[in-house]
């Protein structure tokens, strides 16, 4: 007896067999959408299919998915962070992954639990790869396409690295993004994902391969060193075209429409999408490498936003806040924690990101702070829609009303920290005398002082080399030419956002101001950087180092007494 066939709008939907004389679809997905006359399946001599069943109440006979894996770097970061995003939000199984150094820091930050990154991605890794592997196997490929074959055996072996640690493995590109659980009766070593292409494009699948790469379920840890040597020897496209052999060699079943819906079969969707595979930030368009194909990523990025935000409207609401790029300028008052404050911003919390630093990209010295007309000219670069962040910073003494005003009118966040005008000085005695003797903090000539006449004060008189440091903080109090080194500007009232700093308001404002998902976690190693020897005012002046003299020539001052609104002093 021939086994029963179902026939709906002159197309044969799969049965499989439950129970006696009992039958239902192979593939629920595959029925609604051949109920809809919207479905056209690829001819099964063009490729593989077993759809995976849905897991129906009271069955445990499966395979639960015991981990994921991606790999990354931080030229996806953006995509990383919502692909963990969207994951986590369905799914709390250990998240295994490799990337780099900066985004590894990143990635630790976002305060999700179960998370194994290792930064193994550098470049001596991926010459390594080149070198003994790939070969340069797909220049050609490489010269065409944005892809890059070093990455790609980077994302295998991570998948292989991952089946050591975990019975079973779901590893995902960064550019998906999950929208419903993807736990499925897995009963197999592998379920791939179609590319269900539309019938006018399906002779792409002899190009590109029948199954996407970028979405796999792995359960034989066998299976990754196969794909690595598959890969560098039975491949016309990269890692894609040579999984069409896999179902000759391993027990595997395919995903449904719902899953991995991705631009290439943009007229093809699914009724309900379990996941999608999208650019849905514009890191990716940097690479590539004709009109085309960014005018349809566009296309199916404004289709893909469209869809969270009816399905899943809080992820919605967080990829619209990765993605509103910000411009901050920063306004670095000397000695109060600025380049901590610049460094975190720009490696944890901003990338991608732009920063302005001095005026070396001017054509000047990198020592150099920038001139008004050069302040004005970053103020007027971003005023169409932005494709990454950016953080532009200049020491107090290069600000003006004028110029903090131009920046918020442009639409900049204005923001800074201040810290007691007694530790300042204090600071600024010891980091001077940390300095070498050519590197003059103090001199008019400097950053800090805003680049002022050489003779607008004698800097003997404040050489930290030379003089005690009762000397210094009773001059740098006493001789008005030097008060730009410790007050508050007098432009400080127009600044959107000032505070006093500390890892409490720091985090605080990262969080008020920049990225209310940021988990911050104070970096050691960066504070250590930026450290003297110095103990704090108190301690000297309590063991008599800053005199009874010079401490009262410091508290009467009329610009002490203006940090009161801010610092209890």
């Amino acid at each position: 007896m021939e086994p029963p066939r179902l026939k709906i709008n002159e197309h044969e939907v799969g049965l499989r067999k439950i129970g006696d004389n009992l039958f239902a679809p192979k593939n629920e997905s595959v029925l609604l959408e051949t109920l809809l006359d919207r479905f056209t399946p690829v001819s099964k001599d063009w490729g593989y299919e077993n759809p995976v069943p849905p897991i129906s109440a009271h069955d445990n006979n499966y395979q639960s998915i015991k981990s994921f894996c991606f790999t990354t770097s931080i030229n996806r970061i953006l995509e990383a962070k919502i692909l963990l995003r969207s994951l986590r939000l369905k799914h709390q199984q250990p998240i295994y992954i490799h990337c780099d150094t900066p985004s590894k820091a990143i990635l630790e930050r976002q305060g999700y639990k179960d998370l194994i990154i290792k930064d193994v991605i550098n470049e001596k890794y991926l010459k390594d790869i080149v070198k003994r592997h790939t070969k340069h196997k797909y220049d050609i490929l490489e010269s065409i396409h944005h892809c890059r074959s070093d990455y790609i055996f980077a994302k295998l072996e991570c998948l292989k690295q991952a089946m050591l640690l975990f019975k079973n493995t779901f590893f995902l590109d960064t550019d998906i993004i999950v929208l419903d659980k993807l736990q499925e009766k897995f009963n197999c070593d592998v379920c791939l994902s179609p590319a269900y292409f539309p019938p006018d494009k399906a002779h792409s699948c002899f190009e590109y391969g029948f199954y996407n790469a970028g979405y796999l379920f792995c359960a034989n840890r066998g299976f990754p060193s196969y794909w690595i040597k598959q890969f560098l020897t039975d491949s016309v496209f990269y890692e894609q075209q040579c999984m069409d052999r896999i179902p000759e060699v391993y027990n595997t079943q395919t995903f449904g429409l719902e899953h991995n819906y991705g631009f290439w079969r943009l007229e093809n969707p699914p009724t309900k999408a379990k996941s999608l595979h999208v650019h849905v930030t514009q890191e990716v368009e940097n690479e590539i490498k004709n009109d085309p194909a960014i005018e349809y990523q566009e296309r199916f990025r404004t289709k893909s936003l469209d869809i969270i935000k009816a399905s899943n409207p809080d992820l919605f609401f967080y990829i619209k806040r990765q993605t509103n790029f910000k411009k901050l300028a920063f306004i670095h008052m000397a000695k109060t924690g600025g380049r901590y404050v610049r460094q975190y911003l720009s490696r944890y919390v901003l990338p991608p990101c732009k920063c302005h630093i001095n005026a070396s990209e001017f054509g000047r010295g990198k020592y150099l702070e920038y001139s008004k007309d050069e302040m004005l000219d970053i103020c007027d670069m971003y005023n169409g829609n932005l494709t990454k962040n950016i953080l532009m910073r200049s020491h107090q003494n290069t600000w003006s009303k004028d110029l903090v005003i131009a920046y918020r009118k442009a639409g900049w966040e204005t923001f800074t920290f201040i810290r007691s005008p007694a530790d300042i000085i204090c600071s600024l005695y010891f980091f001077s005398k940390r300095k070498s003797k050519t590197n003059l903090t103090m001199h008019p000539s400097s950053g800090i002082a805003g680049h002022q006449r050489n003779d607008s004060w004698e800097f003997d008189k404040v050489d930290a080399h030379k003089i005690s440091l009762d000397s210094f903080v009773r001059e740098v109090v006493t001789n008005p030419a030097l008060d730009i080194f410790w007050k508050l500007p007098d432009y400080i009232k127009y600044i959107g956002y000032c505070a006093v700093m500390s890892n409490k308001n720091f985090a605080k404002f990262i969080e008020d101001r920049v990225d209310p998902y940021h988990n911050y976690v104070a970096d050691k190693e960066l504070s250590a950087e930026t450290s003297s020897d110095n103990k704090g005012y108190d301690f000297y002046y309590n063991n008599g180092e800053i005199s009874e003299e010079s401490h009262q020539a410091l508290t009467t001052h009329p610009e002490y007494k203006k940090y009161s609104k801010y610092i209890n002093i």
